[in-house]
């Protein structure tokens, strides 16, 4: 483009092209959704995390850029801070208050209300990212467009977080990781005040499934997962900042948030999980989990491993309670108190859902799962005595462990 003008307008286009693809409500006319989108200002600016807090997305951002040229770093990491600590230190209490408006939930791939559909999340997410995507393109500065493509890292690194998401990992197409479910944070009820907690909400105010190592210090698999798609969406935002005004821009941002912001093919009800929200139609599967509310399930079925109208599956079921419980087990130990005695609870509960999966399968082949939910039961019996011993270090590592071998055995009975 020839002209700063010509620039804003080609911009504009292209968020309002990708929002009316993200939100089929919006064909004709632009979604509340969006229409919220374009009126925030731009009121977030440079930050500094205070001295002594962890960093988690800064190490993730120093990974995925790591070796690139034409990179302003500087910019990039105050951009990805600044959408959780405002403008300054001394805006920060306020910053963490407003982190309970329904309006920020987008910035981190989370659902604005309780009761709010997980489709309707994923799509203000996907809108909020196309409009950095647009400020990125139209800044009157490199530096400030860095500071912009940092708050959408800031998405695409919330988006692989366990405490914001529920994903199939490796069960979509190509080996992407599609969503099943996107968590809330916040109220669950003001009088008297009642916050979400694990494992199927974010825990308030912290959730220690946010941290981005295990206990030994070593990358979680999701932060592995998320360093990558950073990269990549660095990547391609150097070339389209190199070209801003080409109308593949559009086409490949969408292809970005198809492989990275998209939901599975049978993503969770918030109905099933909060009846305060409504009821799902008679005969559904998701009216079969309200039915038992002590086996809600905590992952669905791979999708395509198993047709919708089939019984579900109780080795599938077993799994997902085991994974349950150890996500129970890991937020219970941190409890001074009775704390520990319920992790200890959970733990066993999760062995005997993985006893149950092995009783089940007893004979060989079933594409390995016997042996690799053996595998969790070893982790989780090591991870039980490093509890009794107070090693609350050696528990989490051990329970990470533990979770990969389970959604490995997911992963292989959706496929089998």
């Amino acid at each position: 483009m020839n002209s700063t003008r010509e620039l804003t307008s080609a911009a504009i286009q292209l968020e309002q092209q990708l929002c009316r693809s993200n939100h089929p409500a919006a064909s004709g006319s632009r979604s509340p959704t969006v229409r919220a989108v374009s009126r925030e200002t731009a009121e977030y600016f440079v930050t500094q995390v205070l001295p002594g807090m962890r960093e988690g997305h800064e190490v993730l951002t120093r990974s995925a850029v790591a070796g690139l040229a034409g990179i302003d770093l500087p910019a990039l990491l105050r951009g990805v801070a600044r959408v959780d600590a405002g403008k300054s230190r001394l805006s920060l209490p306020g910053a963490l208050l407003d982190s309970l408006r329904p309006a920020q939930q987008r910035r981190h791939v989370l659902r604005a209300t309780l009761c709010q559909p997980v489709r309707d999340a994923m799509s203000a997410t996907r809108n909020h990212l196309v409009l950095l995507h647009s400020r990125a393109l139209t800044a009157p500065s490199r530096s400030a467009a860095f500071e912009w493509i940092g708050e959408g890292l800031h998405i695409v690194q919330d988006s692989y977080s366990t405490a914001h998401t529920e994903r199939a990992f490796g069960a979509g197409s190509g080996g992407t990781h599609p969503i099943r479910y996107i968590r809330f944070f916040g109220f669950m009820r003001r009088l008297p005040p009642q916050f979400t907690s694990p494992p199927r909400e974010h825990a308030f105010p912290t959730d220690p499934r946010d941290q981005i190592t295990d206990g030994a210090g070593r990358l979680r698999p999701e932060s592995s997962i998320a360093i990558s798609a950073s990269r990549e969406f660095v990547e391609m935002m150097l070339r389209h900042l190199a070209r801003p005004g080409s109308p593949s821009n559009a086409t490949e941002l969408r292809a970005f948030m198809d492989r990275h912001l998209s939901l599975s093919t049978r993503p969770h009800d918030v109905r099933s999980f909060h009846p305060q929200c409504g009821t799902p139609p008679p005969g559904s599967r998701l009216a079969e989990a309200m039915a038992e509310p002590a086996r809600v399930p905590y992952l669905t079925p791979v999708p395509g491993g198993r047709g919708g109208g089939e019984p579900p599956d109780p080795v599938l079921q077993w799994l997902r309670d085991a994974r349950a419980q150890i996500a129970r087990a890991t937020w219970a130990a941190q409890n001074p108190w009775r704390g520990r005695q319920a992790a200890q609870q959970a733990l066993q509960r999760a062995q005997q859902d993985l006893t149950q999966v092995r009783t089940r399968l007893q004979g060989g082949g079933f594409a390995g799962v016997p042996q690799v939910a053996g595998a969790a039961q070893q982790a989780l019996t090591l991870a039980s005595n490093r509890l009794s011993g107070g090693n609350l270090a050696g528990m989490r590592s051990f329970l990470t462990t533990a979770t990969a071998r389970i959604l490995d055995a997911i992963q292989r009975r959706g496929s089998a």
